[in-house]
Parts: C-alpha cells; sequence; structure tokens
C-alpha cells in the first residue's frame, strides 16, 4: 500500500468517527448546547429522568425561538444519541440509571471550543510553554553527563542571580494583565482535555472486558492464555495510549499530597492577580477546582478497572464452557435450518412445532392434604377483668419526657434574676428539679439567642427525668429580669 492510499484509509476511518459524525450532523449546535447544558464539570453522569425533562424544555425552548431542533422527545433523543455512541446509559451511586458523555462527545465539545475561542492560539505564553517543554525534554533525552550538568548549572546561575537580586531589593516584576489571561487560557485548555482522556481510559477498559468475555465463549484458546493477555493489556494501557499517560500523570500527582497541595495553592495565586476579573465567574470556579477534577477522573477510573476484575473473575467461576457449547451448536443448526427453509418458503407458511410427552415422574408420595386457614382455632381473648393490666402513666410523668418547658423555665429565670441572681446561669441553678432538664438547656439558649454574651463559661447543675444529676458548661450570659420579659413580648 502506498503513502498515500494508507493516509486516505487512516483519514477515511476518521471521518466516520463518532466525534466527526456528531459535528456533520444537521443539528449538531442543538445536540452540543444541550450536552454543554446537562452534562456539567461538576457530575460525571446525570439521572435518566432528569436528562429526558431538561431536554424536553430545551426542545420547547428552541422551538419558540424558531430553531430547527430534532423530532421526538428527550426519551427518544437520548436512545438516538446512545446508538450514536454520544452518551452511555450507566448505574450512578444510587443504582439508578443516568446517562455520561462518551469520549467522542467530549472530542466534539473541544474542537467548538477551539473554535469558538475569542483569542489568538499563537502567544509568548504557549511559544514559552513549548520552547520549556522542549528544553526539559531533550535534557532529559541528552546522554551526555557533561552537557546536563552543563545545563543544571547555567539553571542555577539564573536562578541564584534572580534571587540575590531580589534579597538586595531588586524591582520585584509581576506578569502583566495580558501575559497572565493568556497563560491562563492555555491552562485551562490543558486541564479540559483531561475528562475526554480519562473517558477514553474507562472506555478502553470496557473494550478489553468485552474482547476478552467474547474469547472467553469462543472456546478456542485457554482460559490461560486468555487471562495472561489480561494482565498485560491492562499492565501496559496507561503506557501505550496518550490518555493513558495523563492517567498515570494524575495518579503521581495524587499520590504526592505536597505536590497537590501546591498546586491547588498555584490554582489560587493565578485567579488572585487583577487579570481575573475578566474571567467569567463559572469559569474561575471550574479552574479553581481543576484538581477535584483529577480526583474525580482517577476514582472512576479505577471503578471501572474494579469493575473489570469483579466481571472477569464472576464470569470465569460461573462460567459453564459445555452448556455454552451446547447451546451455541443448537442456534447454529436452528440458523442453518431457517435459512434453507427461506429459501423455499411463502409468506405466510408455517413450521408445525414437534410436541414431546414429558416422561414420569419417580415420586413415592405426593401430598393431598393443604393447609387450610379454616381449620386453625383462634388465640383465647384476655380476660379484661384479670386485674394484670398496669396503671396507666400519669400525665406529669410524661411531660417530663417531652421538649423544653419554654414559659415556665423563662418565668422561672426571670424571678430568680429578680432574687439577686447575677446571670442567667446562677438564675438556672436555682429552678426546681422539674424545671433543670438538661432539655431545657436548649430552650435556655433559644430564648437567650439576642442577649449579650461573655467569652467565659459556666457551669449549670440539670437533673434527669429519673432524678440523676449532670453538669454542662454553658456560655456566661449577664441579663436582668426585664430583658427576659422583653423576649417574651417579642
Amino acid at each position: 500500500m502506498s503513502d498515500i492510499t494508507a493516509e486516505l484509509a487512516r483519514i477515511s476511518a476518521a471521518t466516520q468517527s463518532p466525534t466527526l459524525r456528531l459535528l456533520r450532523t444537521k443539528r449538531a449546535p442543538f445536540v452540543l448546547t444541550v450536552f454543554r447544558e446537562v452534562f456539567d464539570q461538576s457530575a460525571k453522569s446525570v439521572k435518566a429522568d432528569r436528562v429526558h425533562v431538561r431536554v424536553d424544555a430545551f426542545l420547547a425552548e428552541a422551538r419558540e425561538g424558531g430553531y430547527d431542533v430534532p423530532q421526538g422527545d428527550g426519551r427518544s433523543l437520548c436512545t438516538a444519541w446512545m446508538n450514536a455512541r454520544w452518551i452511555n446509559r450507566v448505574h450512578d451511586d444510587d443504582n439508578d440509571e443516568a446517562y455520561e458523555l462518551t469520549s467522542a462527545a467530549l472530542g466534539a465539545q473541544r474542537v467548538v471550543e477551539s473554535l469558538t475561542a475569542d483569542r489568538a492560539l499563537l502567544s509568548e505564553s504557549r511559544l514559552t510553554m513549548i520552547v520549556d517543554g522542549v528544553r526539559r525534554l531533550a535534557g532529559e533525552a541528552n546522554p551526555d553527563r557533561d552537557a546536563r550538568i552543563t545545563a543544571l548549572d547555567k539553571e542555577i546561575a539564573a536562578l541564584t542571580a534572580e534571587r540575590n537580586r531580589l534579597q538586595a531589593g531588586g524591582e520585584l516584576h509581576r506578569a502583566g494583565d495580558g501575559r497572565m489571561l493568556e497563560g491562563y487560557l492555555n491552562m485551562r485548555d490543558l486541564l479540559g482535555q483531561l475528562p475526554r482522556d480519562f473517558r477514553r481510559v474507562e472506555e478502553s477498559l470496557d473494550a478489553m472486558r468485552r474482547d476478552l468475555i467474547k474469547q472467553f465463549r469462543a472456546e478456542d484458546r485457554p482460559k490461560g492464555e486468555v487471562l495472561e493477555e489480561y494482565l498485560n493489556r491492562s499492565a501496559q494501557l496507561s503506557q501505550e495510549t496518550e490518555e493513558g499517560r495523563a492517567f498515570e500523570g494524575a495518579l503521581a500527582i495524587l499520590n504526592d499530597r505536597e505536590l497537590l497541595r501546591a498546586f491547588q495553592d498555584d490554582l489560587a495565586t493565578i485567579l488572585d492577580h487583577p487579570f481575573a476579573g475578566e474571567v467569567r465567574a463559572e469559569d474561575a470556579r471550574v479552574f479553581r477546582r481543576s484538581t477535584d477534577v483529577l480526583r474525580r477522573g482517577l476514582r472512576d477510573v479505577q471503578h471501572t478497572r474494579t469493575r473489570l476484575h469483579r466481571v472477569l473473575g464472576e464470569h470465569i467461576t460461573s462460567h459453564d464452557s459445555a452448556q455454552d457449547r451446547e447451546v451455541t451448536r443448537l442456534l447454529a443448526a436452528l440458523h442453518d435450518e431457517l435459512s434453507v427453509w427461506m429459501d423455499t418458503a411463502r409468506v405466510r407458511d408455517t413450521v408445525p412445532a414437534l410436541w414431546e410427552q414429558p416422561g414420569r415422574l419417580d415420586v413415592d408420595h405426593v401430598k393431598e392434604n393443604f393447609h387450610s386457614p379454616a381449620h386453625d382455632r383462634p388465640v383465647a381473648r384476655l380476660d379484661p377483668d384479670a386485674g394484670e393490666a398496669p396503671e396507666g402513666p400519669d400525665f406529669a410523668d410524661v411531660r417530663l419526657q417531652g421538649g423544653p418547658l419554654t414559659a415556665e423555665v423563662r418565668a422561672a429565670l426571670a424571678e430568680g434574676l429578680a432574687d439577686g441572681a447575677a446571670t442567667i446561669g446562677e438564675a438556672f441553678n436555682t429552678l426546681p428539679a422539674d424545671l433543670s432538664r438538661p432539655v431545657e438547656l436548649f430552650g435556655l439558649m433559644q430564648m437567650t439567642a439576642d442577649l449579650g454574651r461573655d467569652d467565659d463559661t459556666e457551669t449549670v447543675r440539670t437533673h434527669r427525668p429519673d432524678g440523676t444529676p449532670q453538669t454542662f458548661a454553658i456560655p456566661r450570659i449577664t441579663a436582668d429580669a426585664s430583658a427576659l420579659h422583653a423576649e417574651e413580648d417579642a
């Protein structure tokens, strides 16, 4: 195959990908708008019922605005989008049906965002990032020890000179708004690619699961050989693909708490610059919470990998090879016979079904009499005059088990303050046992919420309904009887 034909084959296959099919479809603006509004970065999946309702609302609103929208309702459109491999149906943490975007849909969103970005792709910040990255990568690839030492010496000398200049009182050069905005946009683009990369890792694991189960069922390879292939592919998945390397990078960051904390602090420092006033509040919130994207992507990939291990383990332990082979041969024979019959069959032709009489069961005895509720005798009624019934509870005892007696406690506290108590705590300690229960402290805090409090605390004595004493520390509240009466009037 020549270079041009190989390139044509590669590009032809790419144009048939779900990403480009989504971008080429007539209703792509509506579909991408729905995806952007329904599936935000704060959650990986959205409950199916909620998606259906929101899509119905978007359809009605777009029709009123005069836009060309697809036919059907939210449920039918979601089914069509699943068949097009733009969304997947999954189960969320509550085991409810939910939808999530595929990597193809996330890739289409990235393409549209890059086309609608109100900035030039070529900038000093982007070129500096590229040059620095190439220099760092070339230094790691250079096998010359002396050359690497020389490069490190130059970097150390430059950093030392800058440190000495700042330590001597030199001017602190702060990046301008334009440069910071360009750097922020570059970082946002790179961070925005991570959800798609994580999703592609999950889809690779799902594809591996389906392929391995298919090989298990085919029975043309030993199970040990299939398991060895799974282990090799699982180990190499994170290194052989671009999205896998992104996953490994996120794993390295999340395992280094100091690095992750410094990364979070750097994000906050960038947004503390004056240029952030030009950034939308929603974009700034997403940028500041970039570490959440890393954590969520890592958790989702690990969950998918765990599910892959569990499904394969259950399939290996419960898979009956002999039975599956027998069913496969039977279905293949039926398919062959059906193909022969269809060559000569006419409309409404039927095939008589063959009925077989079941064999005689080898059972010694079959039960003839079954339980009848009519044969049971009811339980004898209790004698109401037996004299064994306990006495009913006293109303006062029942009330002591209830909530705070706010009105009575307020009146008793006011009386205690009028008799010379200096604080609410001192007045509370003069209350009788039925008004100094622990639950009365909740009502006490509510009725004194607007009164002045000191930083000190004081101890109050309470009595449980059974008479057991218990002490608590409450804020020291200085008040008089008139203040409590004023609270009651309010």
